[in-house]
């Protein structure tokens, strides 16, 4: 059955951000943790109030570093609240799927399809719930499962979806990039501002409100160009919670002395393509919809300042200090794993653990990027947790789920 294999390939396709070695170059220090997931820093976190956060942030990049350097003109977003929370995974969510259909497509494109109800066994103990169809006709394709994953593709993207060509260049819009630039989609020329633009609208008109406790915008667009000379964006979108993203990245850890893994973190991201002009030829919101579930307020976090000198005294092997390129607080999302390891980590109601912690990314070229169906947006990171100071990173290329 199709819709079986479907779920496979989902599965296997978050495996492929991995927990990595680390380079020749950082191994050392890699090696006296190798036993470790996280490392605190020696000389103790600082912990400062929220409110003194704007001026702490103004001093840190102000500073010189020697291990690392800081791109010019950064800027570090203050979130409207800070707060100690975890996030739910939905259910019930399939029986939305007749009204949400009729939101991706044309009239006209679905006439006479209704979606049909799934129930497909994912293991013994575990049955997935999704309504959807298939349409080798129509070259369309539409699910949505309890958990509220969503997937659609139009004719443009049914066959080909990502596969293939390189990546032409990378974009960040939420870092202020010039996005003027314009690449001939179909037969029109498209800017990747209007391109931009456009799929942050139809997200407020088409999206949004199905998952109202996030703001939602485009983050990152990647330009494509296949084997055909044909080009496409492919657009990455961030969630975020009282101004504070979501975790992008798929993690895993393998399960000592066995073939098994779990997953470290999970990803909260869309991505969106375009083909053909600015129309949505392709969409997925990864692994479904989180609710939020808040435990308290915080009023004291690791400092910015702090995090840097932790980064500055934990990675001194360096050949060639890197180049931070993006600081933000983030969410990291960790499965809380039920006892029954057939269960899947996305399954209805699973409950993720949230870290608020600082995030330093340190970006690859585009000619980096695997260029067969492991592409996608990609980037190296340091993780410092804003509460407890540990650090968690990844020097290899991590690849976001699409």
């Amino acid at each position: 059955m199709y819709f079986r294999k479907m779920i496979i390939c989902i599965t296997a396709a978050m495996t492929f951000a991995s927990c990595a070695d680390v380079p020749d170059n950082v191994r050392s220090k890699a090696e006296e943790r190798e036993a470790m997931e996280s490392t605190a820093h020696e000389a103790g976190p600082e912990l400062i109030r929220t409110d003194d956060l704007s001026e702490d942030i103004d001093k840190a990049l102000a500073e010189n570093y020697s291990n690392f350097k800081l791109a010019s003109g950064i800027k570090v977003q203050i979130p409207e609240a800070f707060v100690e929370c975890d996030f739910r995974q939905v259910d019930g969510f399939s029986e939305k799927a007749d009204e949400i259909m009729g939101r991706f497509f044309p009239a006209e494109m679905t006439e006479g399809i209704k979606p049909e109800a799934f129930e497909d066994s994912f293991s013994e103990n575990y049955v997935n719930i999704s309504r959807g169809f298939r349409d080798e006709e129509r070259q369309i394709h539409y699910f949505l499962w309890d958990n509220g994953f969503l997937c659609f593709m139009k004719p443009l993207l049914f066959n080909e979806q990502t596969a293939g060509g390189k990546t032409v260049r990378i974009y960040h819009a939420d870092r202020g990039d010039d996005l003027s630039d314009k690449y001939l989609l179909g037969d029109s020329e498209v800017s990747v501002k209007a391109a931009a633009d456009t799929a942050n609208k139809w997200l407020a008109e088409k999206y949004a409100d199905l998952e109202p406790d996030y703001r939602i915008s485009v983050k990152t667009v990647l330009v494509k160009l296949n084997d055909y000379g044909e080009y496409s964006f492919q657009l990455y979108v961030d969630k975020s919670y009282k101004g504070i993203e979501l975790d992008e990245l798929n993690t895993i850890i393998d399960i000592s002395d066995t073939d098994k893994h779990r997953y470290k973190y999970v990803n909260q991201r869309i991505l969106m393509i375009m083909k053909n002009g600015t129309d949505i030829d392709y969409f997925t919101n990864s692994t479904g919809i989180l609710k939020p579930v808040e435990k308290q307020s915080i009023d004291k976090i690791i400092s910015l300042s702090s995090a840097l000198r932790s980064i500055e005294t934990t990675f001194t092997d360096f050949d060639d200090p890197p180049e931070i390129n993006s600081i933000r607080l983030k969410y990291t999302l960790s499965p809380q794993y039920s006892s029954d390891d057939d269960i899947p980590v996305y399954a209805p109601e699973t409950l993720n653990t949230g870290r608020i912690v600082w995030e330093f990314v340190i970006d690859v070229p585009p000619e980096t990027i695997s260029n067969d169906n492991e592409n996608g947006d990609v980037r190296k990171y340091v993780y410092v947790d804003a509460q407890d100071g540990s650090i968690d990173y990844e020097f290899d290329i991590n690849r976001l789920w699409q």
